[in-house]
């Protein structure tokens, strides 16, 4: 009696067109094509440090906090940059090549063309100068003398 009704449905289902596509091809289609678009994500969403310059000013020698922030994002095992302390001429000539991805000359961001690195480089150097600006304001106003060192430690960015 099984066999029966089972030829009896699989001959119904092989008569409509519709039902095989959406139970048996759709299903395939979509597992493809999923599988076609998401099958490198995971390599393809790895962060790797991006090169970048610091021009060696006396600004920058004598800007110890801009200094230390920068060593702190550019060293350990989750860095976001690989810093080069370079002359302005050394900077330019690697950023024309291609061997790094901008550079910071006095706190001022120099690229060659726009990338997502670049927007990165672009977003730190940003959020660090309001920062920098919110506590020098802070600073003024309240009339007071703060030694940075002593609130955040450079194990505190890493």
């Amino acid at each position: 009696m099984f066999m029966h009704l089972f030829k009896n449905r699989l001959k119904i289902i092989l008569n409509d067109k519709q039902l095989i596509f959406w139970t048996l091809i759709f299903p395939i289609v979509l597992g493809t094509f999923f599988y076609m678009g998401f099958s490198g994500m995971k390599e393809s969403e790895m962060f790797k440090p991006m090169d970048i310059a610091v021009v060696n000013t006396a600004n920058y020698e004598n800007d110890t906090y801009f200094k230390t922030t920068l060593e702190a994002v550019s060293t350990g095992e989750k860095s976001i940059f690989n810093l080069q302390v370079l002359s302005e001429d050394e900077a330019k000539s690697k950023l024309d090549s291609g061997k790094i991805e901008g550079y910071i000359r006095d706190k001022e961001l120099l690229v060659n063309k726009s990338s997502l690195n670049t927007t990165i480089l672009k977003t730190f150097l940003d959020e660090y100068l309001q920062t920098e600006q919110t506590f020098n304001n802070v600073l003024e106003e309240n009339n007071f003398r703060i030694d940075v060192s002593k609130i955040v430690s450079r194990n505190q960015f890493c």
